[in-house]
């Protein structure tokens, strides 16, 4: 069998979504070597920032908690996830259904956290009764969202 190779369109499609995607981190990467406070345009090479960077003990602190905190989340999460494959894999139970559908709600409706979230941010910038119509908003973006994708998916069952 042979394999048959993308077209030469699609791999340069590719190639410009990729730098797309990947070159402002790394114009951020450059930028942080250099020396001009802001990054306006490129003054000389430094490692001062970084200097200073490494020597603020409440940044530090900060890293150190958050490399704990995903540590303990990926150790915590993992466990469970392979405790629950293993059961849905061996084991036929009440509630089966459920439990395999309820693990696929964060990869099939990303959007309605998103819609959720912006919900909650947004209740800080109105007042009064403001916060019914956002409300109402979000939740038809996201009804809207998430049918339209169920609808565009739906080829795959």
């Amino acid at each position: 069998m042979s394999e048959k190779k993308p077209a030469v369109w699609l791999r340069a499609y590719a190639l410009l979504v990729y730098a797309y995607i990947y070159m402002p981190i790394l114009i951020l990467i450059i930028f942080s070597f250099n020396s001009q406070k802001l990054n306006i345009r490129w003054e000389s090479f430094t490692l001062h920032w970084y200097d200073v960077l490494f020597n603020d003990a409440e940044v530090l602190l900060a890293a150190r908690n958050s490399i704990i905190i995903a540590i303990i989340s990926t150790v915590v999460a993992t466990v469970i996830g392979t405790m629950a494959a293993l059961a849905l894999q061996r084991y036929r139970f009440p509630g089966y259904n459920f439990a395999e559908s309820t693990l696929y709600i964060p990869v099939n409706h990303p959007r309605s956290g998103d819609g959720i979230s912006c919900w909650c941010s947004s209740l800080r910038l109105v007042s009064n009764w403001d916060w019914v119509l956002y409300l109402w908003l979000t939740l038809h973006l996201v009804s809207v969202c998430d049918i339209g994708c169920t609808r565009q998916a739906s080829w795959i069952r």
